[in-house]
């Protein structure tokens, strides 16, 4: 609730001091597809593979000039990674299946620079954990002369978020497109982390993810 009322504060005093801009709120939502880079710890002898998810926030877009434009945001957005890995050691088969997620409040920040119906953004962001799951499932299959035994083993489940750091520092790059006095946008997006979202000293793991999203501006807004 805390981190609810700091990024929702950042929003309200980007509204508060520029009322004398052209200004507009919005509401927006769409897809992440996510993974991470650097070393991951226990999980780093498995390749990792991107996984789907999404984010859905608010918005407000300050017009500096006709071809710039700041737009700060807070945004419910769900990262993470997957591994479906099968590997085989004499007559035994182990097929290891990791889901982890983890739930960030994203705030970023960012710099649009229009050029007609195109615009380009970059700026940083800062993302407060919420909450994160992982899940692991492993299935043991021997093979003899005739029979093949498959034993699946209890699905672990963990839910701590003692091993992660509160925030996450990184910045995002993207470009949209806006029909001239349209309130809609479809927005392409890369956010990565600059720092490890792990406290573990060993490690560095960061968040990657790519999004696309749709955002509307609020009539009230306008």
């Amino acid at each position: 609730m805390k981190k609810l009322i700091l990024a929702a504060s950042l929003l309200a005093l980007c509204w508060e001091t520029t009322q004398a801009q052209n200004l507009n709120l919005g509401i927006k939502g769409g897809f992440n597809y996510t993974n991470v880079n650097g070393n991951t710890g226990n999980y780093q002898e498995f390749d990792k593979a991107y996984k789907p998810g999404f984010q859905a926030g608010i918005f407000t877009n300050i017009g500096i000039s006709p071809l710039l434009a700041i737009q700060p945001e807070i945004s419910y957005s769900t990262k993470g990674f997957r591994i479906d890995d099968e590997r085989t050691s004499g007559n035994t088969t182990t097929k290891t299946e990791i889901n982890n997620r983890v739930n960030y409040l994203d705030v970023p920040v960012l710099v649009q620079v229009k050029t007609g119906t195109l615009y380009f953004e970059a700026g940083p962001q800062v993302g407060f954990l919420l909450n994160q799951e992982t899940e692991q499932r492993r299935t043991l299959t021997q093979t003899g002369l005739i029979t093949e035994n498959t034993t699946k083993e209890p699905v672990i489940r963990e839910k701590s978020t003692n091993h992660y750091r509160s925030t996450d520092l990184g910045y995002a790059v993207g470009i949209g497109f806006q029909a001239p006095e349209s309130p809609l946008s479809l927005n392409f997006r890369y956010a990565n982390s600059i720092n490890p979202y792990l406290k573990d000293s060993s490690t560095d793991a960061r968040h990657s993810v790519f999004q696309v999203s749709l955002s509307t501006w609020l009539p009230l807004g306008k």
